[in-house]
């Protein structure tokens, strides 16, 4: 796609990291995505945000979730 619309010399990567988060930074995550942002949950994200911490605490108590983040990248130059 980046070809079709005039880029030149691309490349990609891709890499991974371990990261902890905790339950704050995995409801901010949350709220980062357009799909559970607090202009869609409404006035009930107050709710939304004890039934995640209650459930996620149960699972960790400790409140620090590893994951293994993984990203990828394309790099190009408008030609």
């Amino acid at each position: 796609m980046l070809k079709e619309t005039g880029f030149i010399g691309i490349f990609s990567d891709t890499y991974s990291e371990m990261i902890i988060l905790s339950i704050e930074e995995i409801i901010g995550y949350l709220y980062s995505m357009s799909v559970y942002t607090k202009n869609v949950i409404g006035e009930k994200y107050v709710i939304f945000e004890n039934c995640i911490k209650e459930k996620l605490i149960k699972i960790k108590p400790e409140n620090r979730f590893e994951f293994n983040y993984k990203c990828g990248y394309f790099l190009g130059k408008k030609g």
